[in-house]
């Protein structure tokens, strides 16, 4: 995927972010916290760290800088 174009493609209402994965996780990292509760938080937030290594090595990093 195209991170340009998934850009556009949000901008132009073509995509809802909050039908997309790693918003999804964002949101749950951030009811963690609301929650108070660092270790759920920090669990997450190493998960989401993870996913978006792994898209950014699927996509080529080369292609992003």
């Amino acid at each position: 995927d195209d991170p340009a174009q998934f850009c556009q493609d949000v901008y132009d209402g073509k995509v809802n972010i909050a039908d997309v994965e790693e918003f999804q996780e964002l949101g749950k990292i951030f009811e963690a916290i609301k929650e108070k509760d660092p270790d759920k938080a920090e669990a997450l937030a190493k998960e989401h760290v993870k996913h978006t290594i792994e898209s950014i090595q699927a996509y080529g990093l080369e292609k992003i800088l």
